[in-house]
Parts: C-alpha cells; sequence; structure tokens
C-alpha cells in the first residue's frame, strides 16, 4: 500500500474545490493568479524563483486584505508553498494542512 499516492493526489482535489467553491466569494483577482501560479508550479511552467516571489507578493497582499478576502486569501497563499504542492513527508502533516484549510474556509462567509 502507497501512503503517500493519496496526498499526492490531494493537493489537486484541493485546488478544483477550492477553484470552484472559494473563489466565487473574492471579489480580487489576486487570489484566482495564486491558483494560476500554483497550478503551473507542478507542471514546470515557472520555476521555483518565480513561485516564491508570488509567494511573498501574496503574502504583503494577506497582510493588507480585511474579513473575508484576507481569509481566501489565506487559503490560497497556503498553497503558494512547495512543501504543500509537492506532498510532505512528514506523518501527520496531511491532517494539520486539512484542519487549517477547514478552519480558513469556515471563517468565509
Amino acid at each position: 500500500m502507497n501512503v503517500n499516492r493519496p496526498y499526492r493526489d490531494l493537493p489537486d482535489i484541493w485546488l478544483d474545490f477550492i477553484e470552484t467553491c472559494v473563489l466565487p466569494f473574492s471579489t480580487q483577482e489576486d487570489p484566482a493568479s495564486d491558483l494560476a501560479y500554483t497550478k503551473n508550479f507542478p507542471a514546470g511552467k515557472i520555476t521555483h524563483h518565480e513561485l516564491r516571489t508570488r509567494a511573498t507578493y501574496a503574502w504583503k497582499n494577506y497582510e493588507n486584505s480585511e474579513g473575508t478576502e484576507k481569509n481566501i486569501r489565506r487559503i490560497t497563499v497556503h498553497f503558494l508553498f512547495p512543501r504543500t504542492l509537492e506532498g510532505n513527508p512528514l506523518p501527520g502533516a496531511i491532517y494539520e494542512d486539512f484542519l487549517m484549510l477547514l478552519e480558513q474556509m469556515f471563517e468565509i462567509k
């Protein structure tokens, strides 16, 4: 049984869910752009440096956001870090990521 296989598939499932069910609550374009960067990294369309640059930009905007936009930004920023995209071999990390995302989604109204 390959335990890592479900984890490798989970970011794609989360991204599809966020794109379909969370982004419609945003009035800004930045969260959608964050997800575009997130999807382009594993496909090799952008470099690690480009992803890191986007993450820095996204964190600055996150800190200046408020309310629902801030919660949405927190979710999309999370995926701009390679640890999330490449899979995390640490036991329990998948549950920590999942619980953090659920907590943020409950804040979106």
